[in-house]
């Protein structure tokens, strides 16, 4: 049980704190003002969902975006499916576009460094599942 609720509040946590409002309302639509110390952690933790860097995320939903507004949006970015098989899409496939749109990130964004908000995340998810594995 002590496990199981660790695991519910650190996912609980890092969803709500790094992937919504760091990476999500902070990073993507800049909904929220907050020293930079504040939103450089909450990207970080946002880091720790497994989705995408900072970047990554952005273009992310750009894309995601620019496809829900065509007349003809592709079920990969439309979510017409099952919860699960959207999910499986999601996960496991990608889309390739012929024409796809130009991504340019703003100057506010462009001019931040975020590498070093990724690069530890590959070494604090390793070490969790080690510490995990051998509990």
């Amino acid at each position: 049980l002590d496990n199981l609720l660790v695991f519910a509040g650190t996912t609980l946590f890092t969803l709500c704190f790094g992937h919504s409002l760091g990476m999500h309302r902070k990073l993507i639509h800049n909904s929220y003002d907050c020293p930079k110390w504040i939103e450089h952690t909450l990207v970080y933790i946002g880091t720790l969902v497994g989705m995408a860097g900072p970047y990554g995320m952005i273009k992310t939903h750009d894309m995601r975006d620019w496809a829900q507004r065509q007349q003809d949006c592709h079920d990969y970015f439309a979510h017409r499916d099952l919860c699960i098989i959207d999910g499986l899409k999601q996960m496991h496939c990608d889309i390739r576009l012929n024409n796809p749109p130009k991504f340019v990130l703003e100057d506010s964004i462009a001019t931040v460094s975020y590498t070093h908000l990724t690069l530890p995340t590959i070494y604090t998810v390793e070490l969790s599942v080690v510490a995990v594995s051998f509990k």
